[in-house]
């Protein structure tokens, strides 16, 4: 006669589900909404004819394989097989999938805690938002 137990996490305790916290409900949001003014500013620089459709279209599908290569960053680590390098995911995050890697981290609880990867992450985002400011610059000032 086979019981079925209830699951266990990696120190063979039962797992437990979680309730998120007002805190984390609250970065969940933040990060939501960090996102879609990322998104709104991507729209208006197409719409003044700044940015090619076709590089917004890019971004989106770089963001959505940033999520990917997180996902799998995630599963390798849970399973201890080879990890994806830190660089490479700071790679894809300053070519503009840093939106991706964003929701990744919120929703697979991945690369979240660790500081020096955090600041790296941030670093990205600031570099490439300050670069996306600087082209609209450049196009209101004719140039």
């Amino acid at each position: 006669m086979s019981r079925t137990s209830a699951p266990r996490s990696r120190q063979g305790k039962k797992a437990v589900a979680r309730i998120p916290s007002p805190l984390r409900r609250v970065g969940d949001l933040a990060a939501l909404a960090l996102v879609a003014a990322h998104a709104t500013v991507l729209w208006l620089m197409m719409q003044a004819n700044v940015l090619p459709p076709w590089l917004g279209a890019g971004w989106v599908a770089l963001s959505a394989l940033t999520a990917a290569v997180y996902a799998r960053d995630k599963r390798a680590a849970r399973v201890q097989a080879r990890r994806v390098p830190e660089t490479v995911l700071h790679l894809l995050e300053l070519a503009g999938g840093w939106p991706g890697g964003l929701l990744a981290q919120r929703l697979l609880r991945h690369k979240n805690r660790k500081l020096s990867y955090q600041f790296g992450f941030w670093a990205c985002v600031v570099l490439h938002e300050a670069a996306l400011g600087h082209l609209w610059r450049l196009a209101a000032n004719g140039g």
